[in-house]
């Protein structure tokens, strides 16, 4: 239930806890090996982070929604992505940062 891989120094957990960075768990519908609980309990441990799902389902993916699948076909997956990407991407940063450079 923890991060603490042997001989690695680093504190995943508590890098984990202080993330604050906007986070995106994305979730296969018809996937066994990552349930709803088990990715609940992977955010739980983002405590500082702004947490939004997606769930993929079989749409687009020639087969169920499992863990493996979509490699074999991305697009659905990676327009779920994007289109979170898409969302954190504020119009007055990116005004200001332009601003500054010109």
């Amino acid at each position: 239930g923890a991060y603490r891989p042997r001989a690695v120094a680093f504190a995943f957990e508590t890098a984990l806890a202080n993330l604050t960075a906007p986070t995106l768990g994305v979730r296969m519908l018809d996937d066994w090996f990552v349930t709803q609980a088990s990715l609940d309990w992977l955010t739980g441990k983002l405590a500082a982070a702004p947490i939004r799902q997606t769930d993929v389902d079989r749409r687009g993916l020639n087969g169920p929604a499992d863990h493996y699948r979509w490699m074999k076909s991305p697009q659905s997956t990676a327009a779920a992505i994007s289109a979170w990407a898409d969302a954190q991407v504020q119009p007055d940063a990116c005004s200001a940062l332009a601003s500054s450079r010109a």
